[in-house]
């Protein structure tokens, strides 16, 4: 070649650098675009605007507000009325700080009165536009915002936080408050009597509400500042935020494939840790104190059971109540029914099994500790610690919102749990802080914050992790809670979904509990589980809700396929326990030995949602994006990638295991029964497939790298007696 040639080939090289340079710099701009019909934001590079407003009608309105709050039990109904709302009158101007920062000044109108706000719009990273809402002036003051933009009305959205009923929340208003899931929540054959004690629960009523939510349009929105009080899907193609703060802020990423979204999101929700591999295995829940909790361990040990840890929420002790037998509220060891219980634990430690415990925020009203720790403890109106009225017994609220309170409490449990030798335990409850107090209590109707109480199970998750911070090993300890709310990702070990009955129901029994585990993982709580057979169940004279053999084992096959497998007593202890009356459960032990022998993968999983945010539990949709026949699954889930899980939730009928079929859609591939390795199925397809009782419909990819090694394992644990 010549050298002249080579030159020129070189400048030509050059000066298309010089462009692509110049392209780079011009596509790194967002870009404001504005018509008679819509104001919109479009980040670099995108067909499609990241968020578009209707200028034609009331898309921003800024008001004073007034809300009544009732609460009873931990749940609350909020009425919120706007006072001299501003609305939208006209764009005043926009300003382009920079190719990453824009500035629209908008006006608002109440009658003759104007106002004006701005909106910040930044562009922070790659596929990350960051819009900001607020009052340029605080005169006339204003504590409500709603914003409205256009959603296309064929959109599916997913998330919210854990939703036990919907998946897909188009068409809905979603409440974003914490609050008691209820009992029955809809469901036909308990609802009518809870809802009578008001403690029923709706369709959406929720430990853990997240405003977050990814669109089918390749969109997730997080609500990281504002309040929402609602997020409301109800209309086909407008979504409305509601905020009761005088600012909003919104986090909207636009990324092709769902599970970077739930990356992108994870970084600010926070991501979960890396669990200790005995919290992978089986958690046995059990009370009763040392001596038969002792009988019943060895009774299953001797069906060739292997536990990984056993669950003693009884530890401090038990008492009776109306409601049936409840915990002592108190947080030390009952030295009645656990003597000795340091050595207890050593010696089970020794034996390879870890022990948990249990606490919650409450102190119980009688407690000897109450003066001493009244300082910590939430007030009423007149300054006192108040009694909250907590279902047979009166108890009193730490106020977590005090860092003293967190020092105090977290030191609390490092001293009477961890260092008696717990390796974890249920962090329950933080929904019943109260958004307006009173010397009553549960008639306050005043005025209060929904942030402060959002933000109770965040401080409550935080309290936790100190204490096994404190430790200087977090990576040995395990907590697991109920309730959340946007951030507490950076604190929490896993999740648990609360209180489902013992029962078939859609709202809230087995099958909400597949809801929940998957709605979940859309939100950003990447490890999930369940009481492994319910625990509200009801026995009076008018009504009885208890396990079955049946629900047992549909409910042992799904929580197999979780990344924890943990059995729960229930509220009112029965004869349906796992270790059984004179021999355990045939289906848990199966189930129990099927999970340990997904070791491996789950902790595969595990890396994944601790280092990418990805929940364990998934939708097929987030690994199937472009086939529409996934979107309205709801009863089936990946466990990871490769296992596709199809669980059982409805009570069938026959006693021919070869009729007992339940609906199955297959994505694109080759898929391979996990247990009967003879039956392939190629995707996609729609189909029935047969749930044999003790051998779910657990599916893998046929071309999975840990095909083999599962199979394998699986096939070792059917093979062992019983």
């Amino acid at each position: 070649m010549h050298l002249s040639n080579y030159n020129i080939k070189l400048g030509i090289l050059a000066f298309l650098a010089i462009l692509l340079a110049a392209r780079s710099e011009v596509s790194a701009q967002i870009q404001v675009r504005q018509t008679s019909a819509e104001l919109s934001f479009w980040l670099p590079g995108k067909s499609q605007p990241a968020i578009a407003f209707p200028l034609g009608e009331d898309w921003l309105i800024a008001a004073d507000g007034k809300s009544s709050i009732k609460q009873r039990m931990g749940s609350f109904k909020l009425k919120d009325h706007l006072l001299k709302p501003f609305r939208f009158d006209a764009i005043d101007s926009v300003v382009t700080h920079s190719e990453r920062a824009i500035t629209v000044f908008i006006q608002l109108a109440n009658g003759k009165t104007k106002m004006q706000a701005k909106m910040l719009v930044t562009h922070p990273t790659e596929d990350h536009l960051q819009l900001k809402v607020l009052p340029v002036a605080e005169s006339p003051t204003t504590d409500r915002l709603i914003l409205r933009y256009v959603q296309s009305s064929a959109a599916h959205i997913f998330g919210g936080g854990e939703q036990f009923s919907h998946l897909n929340l188009q068409g809905h208003k979603v409440p974003m408050i914490v609050e008691e899931n209820g009992i029955g929540r809809g469901d036909p054959k308990i609802t009518p009597f809870t809802r009578l004690a008001g403690v029923a629960g709706n369709e959406f009523s929720t430990y853990c509400p997240i405003p977050f939510y990814m669109t089918t349009e390749g969109k997730g929105i997080a609500v990281t500042g504002g309040s929402p009080s609602q997020l409301d899907f109800s209309k086909p193609d407008r979504v409305e935020i509601d905020a009761m703060e005088a600012s909003l802020t919104l986090d909207i990423w636009q990324k092709p494939q769902p599970l970077d979204i739930l990356e992108a999101f994870s970084a600010i929700n926070g991501r979960f840790p890396i669990l200790p591999d005995w919290a992978l295995g089986t958690w046995l829940g059990i009370q009763g104190g040392a001596k038969q909790v002792d009988e019943r361990v060895a009774r299953l040990q001797s069906f060739g059971c292997k536990l990984a840890a056993i669950w003693i929420q009884d530890w401090v002790g038990k008492r009776q109540t109306q409601f049936g037998s409840r915990l002592q509220w108190h947080w030390e060891a009952d030295t009645v029914q656990y003597p000795q219980i340091q050595q207890w634990i050593t010696a089970k430690n020794a034996a390879g099994i870890k022990v948990l415990g249990y606490i919650n925020p409450f102190l119980k009203a009688e407690s000897l500790w109450a003066d001493s720790l009244a300082q910590f403890l939430v007030k009423d109106i007149q300054g006192l610690p108040r009694l909250f009225p907590v279902g047979g017994f009166d108890a009193f609220q730490f106020e977590l919102h005090d860092p003293a309170t967190r020092k105090m409490l977290s030191e609390m449990i490092r001293k009477n749990m961890i260092d008696i030798g717990f390796s974890g335990w249920m962090a329950d409850f933080a929904e019943w802080y109260p958004v307006a107090s009173d010397s009553k209590g549960n008639k306050a109707k005043q005025e209060g914050s929904i942030a402060a109480h959002n933000d109770y199970p965040i401080r409550w998750q935080q309290v936790n992790r100190m204490a096994i911070e404190s430790t200087g090993h977090p990576e040995d300890y395990v907590y697991f809670s109920r309730s959340g709310y946007l951030g507490a990702g950076q604190y929490a070990s896993t999740y648990w979904a609360g209180d489902q009955m013992t029962s078939w129901g859609e709202n809230d029994g087995l099958p909400s509990a597949v809801t929940a585990m998957i709605s979940s993982g859309m939100s950003g709580i990447a490890i999930n589980h369940s009481d492994l057979g319910g625990y509200t169940n009801v026995s009076n004279g008018m009504l009885h809700i208890d396990r079955s053999f049946i629900l047992m084992e549909r409910w042992a096959e799904f929580a197999a396929f979780t990344p924890i497998f943990r059995t729960h007593e229930g509220l009112l202890k029965r004869d349906d326990q796992v270790w059984g009356l004179t021999k355990p459960h045939p289906g848990f032990l199966r189930m129990a030995k099927v999970h340990d022998a997904l070791g491996d993968y789950l902790k595969a999983l595990n890396v994944e949602a601790h280092e990418k945010g990805w929940p364990m539990i998934r939708h097929l949709w987030l690994h199937y994006p472009e086939d529409p026949n996934v979107l309205d699954l709801k009863y089936e889930y990946l466990l990871g990638r490769d296992i596709l899980v199809i669980p059982n939730v409805w009570l069938h009928t026959t006693n021919d295991p070869e009729k007992v079929k339940v609906p199955a859609y297959f994505p694109e591939g080759e898929w391979e029964h996990l247990i009967r390795s003879n039956i392939q199925v190629k995707g996609p397809q729609s189909s029935e497939v047969t749930a044999w009782m003790g051998c779910p419909a657990v599916y893998i990819r046929s071309d999975s790298k840990w095909k083999e090694s599962l199979q394998s394992a699986i096939a070792k644990a059917f093979a062992e007696k019983l």
